[in-house]
């Protein structure tokens, strides 16, 4: 990188591509891949710019870390001189802006991302862009190769809901809305996503605040026919969001990948999940930190019918010793099940024992 006068200290590296509440993750879990890139070795991060810095990036690797280079910057990516374009390298892949600040108007500076014509990934989280930025992101429809678009943490709400119809020009394969307040209200609004139902497959929607409400709602998913991965965790559904959920069944939603983590689903509505077998091609459950409880493990028998699951997550559920007993009905028959967490659930070193004799195929 040449710099100007004043070059200021570099930003942290490694910044997440999520853009919303750091969280632990199951061991296996992969629901995360459509909003996350890791850095690898050709990564560059850019240091903050006050006014007047100039950045020329000349033969820079495939991934560009802006995350708070530009929250210095009056009048945000239009007001950059030279343009964001001039100093970097059309051949790059990944740029991250997360967290600058570009506001609802920033439609006039994503203009400059055209000349980006390689650019697979756009990382736009914590931005405040609300409805106005939103509608202007279809100035992004030049970026023929766009796959991965990552809007968390931006209080959409549920007027920018509504203006997700302007993702219509692009083929976005992976989109992450999670932490936007959107709240049971704006769950309709997400049938605004039919505009990519040719291409979308995954949807994170993580700590949004559904609610029961909003999983009633998840029928405005139904369009997406294209959709193998969904994130719902930390929604709070509870027993009773799961007693009506509204999720889409069968071909209308071909499901491999569905992440519930952290909806104090309980015993209840580990009952009510048996609404799922109509997913038949789920490969990939998480139940993490349920608060299912040895109750809810037994309510659970229903599971034999993903005859193909291979990865199921029940960390932190507070099984007890006595659940060891209840994972024989509801998990011997899972003999595709290659990946099965249980930590966190007092099982006991003779409970442990018990659940690896009955599921010898699992190799974690």
């Amino acid at each position: 990188a040449r710099q100007g006068p004043a070059a200021p200290a570099a930003s942290p590296a490694g910044q997440s591509l999520t853009g919303g509440p750091q969280r632990a993750e199951a061991k296996g879990h992969s629901m995360d891949a459509p909003s996350t890139l890791p850095r690898g070795p050709d990564s560059v991060a850019i240091p903050s710019l006050p006014a007047a810095t100039v950045v020329v990036l000349e033969g820079v690797g495939s991934d560009v870390d802006c995350s708070r280079c530009l929250h210095k910057q009056a009048g945000g990516l239009q007001a950059l001189e030279p343009p964001l374009g001039s100093w970097c390298a059309p051949s790059i892949t990944a740029l991250n802006l997360s967290r600058n600040k570009l506001g609802s108007g920033m439609a006039p500076g994503l203009t400059m991302l055209l000349e980006l014509k390689h650019l697979k990934s756009l990382d736009l989280s914590q931005n405040y862009l609300q409805a106005g930025g939103v509608a202007g992101l279809s100035s992004l429809s030049g970026l023929t190769l766009l796959e991965q678009l990552n809007l968390g943490g931006n209080n959409l709400g549920p007027a920018a809901v509504l203006q997700l119809s302007s993702l219509g020009g692009l083929r976005i394969r992976f989109l992450n809305l999670e932490g936007n307040k959107l709240g049971a209200d704006a769950v309709e609004g997400l049938d605004s996503l039919a505009c990519l139902a040719a291409t979308l497959e995954g949807l994170g929607l993580s700590y949004n605040r559904l609610g029961p409400a909003g999983a009633a709602r998840l029928g405005a998913l139904s369009r997406l026919t294209r959709l193998t991965r969904l994130d719902l965790t930390y929604n709070g559904f509870g027993a009773e969001g799961m007693g009506q959920f509204g999720l889409p069944e069968g071909p209308a939603l071909p499901l491999a990948e569905l992440n519930l983590e952290g909806n104090n689903l309980q015993e209840g509505g580990a009952a009510q999940l048996a609404r799922l077998t109509a997913h038949t091609g789920l490969t990939s459950l998480n139940l993490t930190n349920n608060a299912l409880g040895a109750g809810g493990l037994a309510n659970l028998t229903w599971i034999s019918s993903l005859e193909g699951l291979r990865v199921l997550h029940l960390r932190g559920n507070s099984i007890g010793t006595e659940g060891a007993a209840a994972a024989e009905a509801a998990l011997a028959r899972l003999t595709s099940l290659r990946v099965l967490t249980l930590g966190d659930n007092a099982l006991g070193e003779l409970g442990e024992r018990r659940v690896r004799e009955l599921l010898p195929g699992v190799g974690d």
